[in-house]
């Protein structure tokens, strides 16, 4: 029998990275690039949202974080971001959600989506800069954030009929 949160989504977004520099930190920045996040993942009340970051952006981001249950977790250093999240998925992930999107390009998050195929959907969404090749390859989906970029929706290749499907529509990764 499926635990009632089966039908969610968990969000673990790490705004730094999907944000960039901090000369790009700007309240009007930080809050258009979490809008269009929040978008492109099809984020839905009653999803599950965990945001990371360095308190000083986090900051940034707080009165439109305000409006949206989350959990807001911050701390400062290398790849303190990720561990964070990394750390905030609940035991038995793939029992409370059906849908996992992590929300930056580290490839700390491999490991994590790799043990989830075959068992919950899974987006990557990721910001300026690029995305690791290994969460690249183990993301059922993958998208790029518009913000201050050209971009467009990019699938990894995969051997389903629904992922050759979708692929059709997408642009090669080489233009």
């Amino acid at each position: 029998m499926a635990r009632p949160g089966k039908n969610r989504t968990l969000h673990l977004v790490d705004i730094e990275n999907l944000v960039g520099e901090p000369a790009a930190w700007t309240d009007e920045n930080v809050v258009a690039v979490f809008d269009e996040y929040l978008q492109e993942a099809n984020w839905q009340p009653g999803d599950s949202l965990v945001v990371a970051s360095n308190p000083g952006l986090m900051g940034l981001l707080a009165f439109k974080l305000s409006a949206i249950a989350h959990r807001s977790l911050c701390a400062t250093g290398p790849d303190a971001a990720d561990n964070l999240l990394i750390n905030a998925v609940p035991n038995e992930i793939a029992d409370r959600y059906s849908r996992i999107v992590v929300g930056s390009g580290d490839h700390a998050f491999t490991q994590l989506l790799t043990g989830l195929q075959g068992h919950a959907s899974t987006l990557v969404v990721y910001g300026v800069g690029h995305i690791s090749w290994e969460l690249y390859r183990s993301a059922e989906h993958v998208v790029r954030l518009r913000s201050g970029q050209t971009s467009r929706p990019v699938r990894p290749p995969g051997t389903t009929a629904s992922r050759q499907a979708s692929q059709a529509a997408v642009p090669s990764r080489s233009a």
